[in-house]
């Protein structure tokens, strides 16, 4: 069993410096979008995977999953995107993903940890991300 996962990681490993090897600028940035579209296909398969396979299910794996799926995402449309609106659009996707993933990692080690918020605590942790994600978005003069 551990000798498999270690040939499965070794090949990922090997696939992932296969497509980022030495090469023409414009042809790095294509095999870039490759990497990205690697991962954006096995992050959403980790978050189906989680949601169906799993019996006891942790609702912030559920958002972290999703989170990292949005990161991954949103950097293969800035890697795709052809115009400045579509690339900061892209950027805004991934942003909203880095946003919540900090969230959901502090609220899984708190699990791991046995600490107990209450609800308005986390209501106040999660308002504090939205905040984040909105005023990012506000143009600064």
């Amino acid at each position: 069993m551990i000798k498999k996962q270690i040939s499965t990681i070794g090949l990922t490993a090997l696939l992932v410096a296969t497509l980022t090897g030495c090469s023409q600028v414009g042809s790095k940035s294509a095999t870039m979008s490759a990497v990205y579209l690697v991962t954006s296909i096995l992050s959403l398969i980790m978050l189906i995977g989680y949601s169906f396979l799993i019996k006891k299910k942790e609702p912030w794996f559920i958002v972290l999953f999703t989170a990292v799926m949005i990161i991954n995402v949103g950097y293969l449309s800035l890697s795709l995107s052809k115009t400045l609106d579509e690339a900061l659009l892209a950027n805004r996707i991934a942003y909203l993903g880095s946003v919540f993933l900090p969230t959901s990692m502090l609220m899984i080690i708190l699990k791991i940890c046995k600490i107990k918020l209450n609800k308005w605590a986390v209501g106040i942790i999660l308002s504090i991300s939205i905040f984040g994600f909105s005023y990012s978005r506000k143009p600064r003069i």
